[in-house]
């Protein structure tokens, strides 16, 4: 072959090459293999599939990197971003670590502020030890699997994984608050497996249940998670409470809230339980909460109270507490003069109940 041929073959050769990798780009090839890489290499590769992450999202391209911890997220096991554009939303943020290093990130928005109406958890339902939430258009969910002799658990007792979801949508979406729960439960089942922990047995979540506001029933005909204190209501009725709003009754759910409420729906009272890592969140959430000790009320105001209890699965004491909700618009108590006999009453019927359901012991209340 003369030098000339040898050149022309060789440009031949490099200008096919060149053709090929701008129509790689043209097309999007190169960038849907350096997004697959990066959800296959990102939090530690136990990303639940693309299929599954692609409904969250709401798009078709997803991607992923890891991100490094700050001050409220270390001592993580893995931490990433899965983001659907290039744009700030959507995203989802995803957090997976032993439940001895929980942190408040762990519970929803506004969880530990007991005396609103913000973080309201729902059962994922189906065996899940795990709720979802959501504020506007930010969604979160979570889910705590125990670990019992886990190869890498080196003693701890359960996996924590949590997911905050940033999506334009309504906190009351039935589709996103399951899609959520199935990429949670899904991504904690792959990291059960990486951990070494055992592989949960759950279905997949179908339809994840309303947040406890989005609907009311009379306080006599509850039957979820506020019907340990349907008896109560005669008591409250000349305060005006004679509703209930409630999710639907779940042993398996690591947070649960139950309102009680006047009859055009507004929250009068909050009885919410707290298990496992999620009540040592709570105390780091709650920052300057009164809430401190194993039992207490509010001697002052009669606007709150709390117990705890020895519960399975857990070295943390289980937290109950009741309060009287404040009212968003005037940052007073929806019921004035909250009674303090009520509220005494519904969180050790509220407790009561609850921790007996859970197996839990050593159910310490106010005196």
């Amino acid at each position: 072959m003369n030098h000339r041929r040898r050149n022309l073959l060789l440009a031949i050769t490099l200008a096919v090459v060149i053709l090929a990798v701008g129509g790689g780009w043209a097309t999007g090839t190169f960038t849907d293999w350096r997004d697959r890489l990066s959800m296959r290499d990102a939090c530690d590769g136990v990303l639940v599939g693309d299929d599954d992450i692609r409904d969250t999202l709401g798009g078709e391209r997803v991607f992923a990197e890891d991100v490094q911890q700050d001050s409220e997220t270390r001592d993580g096991l893995t931490h990433c971003l899965v983001r659907g554009s290039d744009q700030t939303q959507p995203a989802l943020r995803v957090d997976v670590r032993w439940s001895e290093d929980a942190h408040k990130e762990a519970l929803p928005q506004g969880h530990a502020d007991t005396w609103q109406e913000t973080g309201t958890a729902a059962p994922i339902g189906k065996g899940w030890p795990g709720t979802v939430s959501a504020v506007g258009g930010d969604f979160h969910a979570t889910v705590a699997l125990a670990c019992p002799d886990g190869k890498k658990a080196e003693g701890k007792s359960s996996l924590l994984v949590t997911a905050d979801l940033g999506r334009d949508a309504q906190h009351n979406d039935s589709h996103v608050r399951t899609s959520l729960a199935r990429f949670t439960t899904g991504t904690a089942a792959k990291a059960a497996d990486k951990y070494g922990c055992p592989t949960p047995q759950q279905h997949r979540p179908e339809k994840v249940a309303q947040a406890p506001l989005d609907k009311s029933v009379p306080l006599t005909e509850a039957r979820g998670s506020c019907s340990a204190v349907r008896d109560l209501s005669r008591k409250e009725q000349h305060r005006g409470i004679t509703r209930a709003q409630e999710t639907p009754a779940d042993n398996d759910a690591p947070l649960l809230d139950c309102f009680l409420s006047t009859s055009e729906g507004k929250p009068g009272y909050r009885l919410s339980a707290t298990f496992g890592p999620y009540a040592k969140s709570y105390q780091q959430a709650a920052g300057s909460s009164p809430i401190h000790g194993e039992f207490g009320f509010d001697k002052e105001e009669h606007s709150y109270a709390w117990a705890t209890a020895d519960c399975p699965g857990s070295p943390q004491r289980a937290l109950f507490t009741a309060w009287s909700v404040l009212n968003d618009r005037t940052n007073k108590p929806t019921v004035a003069n909250p009674s303090p006999a009520f509220v005494r009453n519904a969180l050790a019927a509220y407790a009561k109940t609850t921790a007996d359901a859970r197996g839990c012991t050593d159910l310490q209340l106010p005196h």
